[in-house]
């Protein structure tokens, strides 16, 4: 709920990658989203963007074993990864 609020509500635009215990990895723009968490190491456990939630960064996501995505928004999928929680940022207030 922290980072959402930090991260979402505060509409900074931002990407925060979490560790299993909700600690921040990494922050960076929504637009390099994608590339921080594929690059991200050792690979997040939660990512929470301030922006749409794409086909693309959810592949990466369900890639890269992260278990939980908050975003802004949500598209329509394709294909949803069974492995990835993903959740809006109003579902979590």
């Amino acid at each position: 709920g922290e980072h959402v609020r930090e991260i979402v509500d505060a509409e900074t635009g931002r990407v925060r990658l979490l560790d299993d215990g909700f600690g921040t990895l990494d922050d960076a723009d929504a637009a390099d989203a994608f590339d921080a968490i594929e690059r991200a190491d050792p690979a997040p456990f939660a990512v929470v963007v301030d922006g749409g939630l794409s086909q693309r960064m959810l592949d990466i996501a369900a890639q890269r074993g992260v278990e939980h995505v908050v975003a802004r928004t949500t598209g329509e999928f394709v294909k949803r990864p069974v492995d990835v929680r993903v959740r809006t940022a109003d579902q979590l207030a």
